[in-house]
């Protein structure tokens, strides 16, 4: 909620995960709705660059799905890398073109919950 907010972000040189100040917007449906449709529900603009996102971490370290958007300039080009890793690492993936000019998304769901940690196949998860 703070980002871009002066004297209180300090993007570039800090990373939202390493600020003091970070205040992030909780995930809710709205949220959700206005992010897909490409709106931002925090500060009420529409077309404002934000990222949402949900890592379904269990104890174990394993998970049942990911869920990965791609958008802005090139996204076609960071979908292929993307779906070439994961076929690289044997992970089933989709593809879900929402709009061929804007943007896709890759959806994964497990049978069983599949070891994605930090460790192993963090190249997945960046």
């Amino acid at each position: 909620r703070k980002e871009w907010i002066k004297g209180l972000c300090r993007k570039p040189k800090i990373k939202c995960h390493d600020c003091e100040s970070r205040d992030f917007v909780p995930v809710t449906d709205e949220v959700i709705e206005s992010h897909l449709l490409g709106g931002d529900v925090s500060m009420k603009r529409s077309k404002r660059d934000y990222t949402i996102g949900v890592y379904p971490l269990l104890q174990d370290e394993t998970c049942w799905f990911l869920a990965v958007d791609f958008d802005k300039e090139g996204w076609m080009e960071d979908v292929s890398v993307y779906m070439d890793t994961c076929r690289s690492y044997k992970v089933p993936a989709y593809l879900n073109v929402l709009d061929q000019e804007m943007e896709g998304m890759s959806d994964f769901s497990f049978r069983n919950p599949l070891r994605l940690g930090w460790h192993d196949n963090s190249a997945l998860l960046c």
